[in-house]
């Protein structure tokens, strides 16, 4: 039996953040700056604790996954070396839709210029800003299939900008997902792409750690903090630590200090608009400190083994049903696996509503795709 090359990342991610943090404790130093001084406020049997969880969480993935042989889409991608999309223009317009509900959302002055991280003069749409954070990975994802290489620089340029002018991490989801997006095209990753897109990753989280207390930011500041200081490596440790110490060191904060509440949870995975639900009431119980809430495998490892083992096991059967359903021959496969890839990231450090709508995204998109538009959105093979 064998689980879906992509959807085996998300085992390998997990492990991968507890070999580093694990490695970073006992035996090296590296692990223990952490954001809010987390280590200072949990214990190393904790620390042991919160990673089998994310041991457990990431078999309970791989069994799910591996419920189905190797599917039509692997079969797919390895008789066929290169894909190609025929709606270009289609791929240009959700890019260009990306940098317009961007742009309006977070305000086209204070992306120039802004005293800040978060300007207090200017009011962001936050309701815009999640609807980005929704198609953006969708977009990330398709850049590499654009036929025409200049095309494909000027649509990869004007996004990077977009988010370097904002300070926010998510601008290594463009590099990164580009890989992911290219190895989804040529069926293996290409060595010169994938490691140009690594430095740019790790390149540009040392920047954006470097700035992000800096007074004056956007895209004219940061370009001339860019050029006139450089990037400081010893901001690397730093972010690393903010990706992956901070995010198991606070699920063992979380399962050491605070109760699971139940209520909260069901609130969390409902599907309904937040309008319906007790939103301030989820809010209040999944805050693991003023300006962090508790991150969906924290809240998942407080109630114990049983829904932890049962949560990423439905994830990666929902997943993986949905991929061997679509075949590998439809547009909104590249979309659910862009979506798959940010469920991935963002389920150690986002609280488990906003982790849970990409998995109800990507199931809506398989019922459309099954009854709308299962004769429309088809390949040229």
């Amino acid at each position: 039996m064998k689980s879906n090359n992509l959807l085996v990342l998300l085992p390998v991610y997990y492990l991968f953040t507890v070999t580093y943090v694990l490695t970073g404790v006992f035996y090296l130093d590296y692990a223990k700056d952490t954001p809010f001084n987390m280590y200072e406020l949990v214990s190393e049997k904790a620390i042991l604790k919160s990673s089998y969880y994310y041991i457990l969480a990431s078999l309970s993935f791989y069994l799910g996954c591996s419920l189905f042989k190797q599917n039509k889409i692997e079969t797919f991608l390895s008789r066929s070396r290169q894909l190609d999309i025929p709606y270009q223009k289609l791929i240009v317009f959700i890019c260009f839709l990306t940098f317009i509900i961007f742009v309006s959302s977070y305000g086209f002055e204070p992306l120039l210029h802004r005293e800040g991280y978060i300007s207090q003069y200017h009011d962001r749409n936050k309701i815009g800003l999640i609807v980005f954070y929704i198609i953006a990975p969708i977009s990330f994802v398709l850049i590499p299939f654009l036929r025409r290489r200049i095309t494909k620089y000027i649509v990869y340029t004007i996004l990077f900008m977009m988010l370097m002018s904002s300070s926010s991490r998510f601008l290594v989801m463009l590099p990164f997902l580009y890989i992911v997006g290219s190895y989804l095209r040529y069926g293996y990753f290409k060595l010169f792409t994938s490691l140009f897109h690594l430095m740019i990753v790790v390149f540009g989280l040392i920047f954006i750690l470097q700035i992000r207390y800096y007074t004056y930011q956007g895209l004219i500041p940061n370009i001339n903090s860019f050029f006139s200081k450089g990037i400081d490596p010893d901001y690397l440790f730093t972010g690393l630590n903010y990706a992956f110490s901070f995010s198991l060191m606070g699920t063992a904060y979380v399962i050491e200090n605070i109760p699971f509440d139940f209520n909260g949870f069901l609130i969390g995975i409902n599907p309904m608009p937040s309008r319906y639900l007790n939103i301030s009431y989820m809010l209040q119980v999944q805050e693991m400190l003023p300006t962090a809430p508790i991150s969906a495998i924290s809240l998942l490892s407080q109630s114990g083994v049983v829904l932890t083992s049962l949560f990423y096991f439905l994830s990666a059967y929902i997943f993986s049903f949905i991929f061997s359903r679509m075949k590998g021959e439809t547009l909104l496969y590249y979309v659910v696996a862009g979506l798959f890839i940010i469920f991935m990231l963002f389920s150690i450090q986002y609280n488990i509503r906003g982790l849970t709508r990409f998995l109800y995204i990507s199931i809506f998109i398989f019922l459309m795709h099954k009854f709308v538009f299962k004769y429309k959105f088809v390949f040229r093979r």
